[in-house]
């Protein structure tokens, strides 16, 4: 390659003479749609974890609104347990699963979880411990091996769901809602 060519492409720059932008098999225009591409994806990324962040620590989230609590739950894949620890927030509306594992849910910590018109089928449903707060709102909610495991100081409010199965509660948790003679509700030490 001559002299005149080097010093038009900006050869004379780089200390090892190589020309960056242009290795001679891939052209410009597939070395730009794999940068927009990548600047897509990273953007994505960047704003799914925005939303995530914003939805578990802003108490109002300008942009998701009434989504509060749902963003997590999003990722769920309802083939494993969902897990609620931390300072979490989550919201699960209106899901129907059958599983054969065990716990479908899980509520530990400072977390916050409502069910909202869920129908569950599993061995057991819901453990809930530390100072975890559960609400669950309308549905209903079938195990054979404990629908409720509550123990620390976890709250668990019943609004209206339908509960078939043994009712566990150890420690200083508490039950709310549940009605008057609930089929297999058994008490832990502690309990009155």
């Amino acid at each position: 390659m001559a002299r005149s060519s080097r010093l038009a492409r900006g050869y004379f720059l780089l200390p090892s003479a190589v020309y960056p932008w242009d290795d001679g098999e891939r052209p410009m225009l597939s070395r730009l749609f794999r940068f927009v591409v990548g600047a897509l994806a990273a953007l994505f990324s960047l704003a799914l974890t925005g939303v995530i962040v914003l939805d578990q620590f802003v108490p109002t989230n300008p942009w998701t609104g009434s989504l509060k609590g749902q963003a997590l739950v999003f990722l769920w894949d309802r083939q494993s347990t969902l897990s609620c620890t931390g300072n979490s927030v989550m919201v699960v509306e209106g899901v129907n699963v059958q599983r054969t594992f065990a716990p479908l849910f899980e509520a530990s910590g400072h977390c916050q979880l409502r069910l909202q018109g869920a129908r569950a089928q599993a061995p057991r449903i819901l453990v809930a411990t530390d100072d975890a707060r559960v609400v669950l709102a309308g549905g209903r909610l079938e195990a054979p091996s404990g629908v409720l495991e509550v123990s620390g100081r976890a709250v668990v409010q019943v609004e209206g769901t339908e509960l078939v199965g043994p009712v566990r509660r150890e420690g200083a948790a508490r039950i709310e809602g549940l009605p008057p003679g609930s089929s297999g509700q058994t008490a832990g030490p502690g309990a009155p």
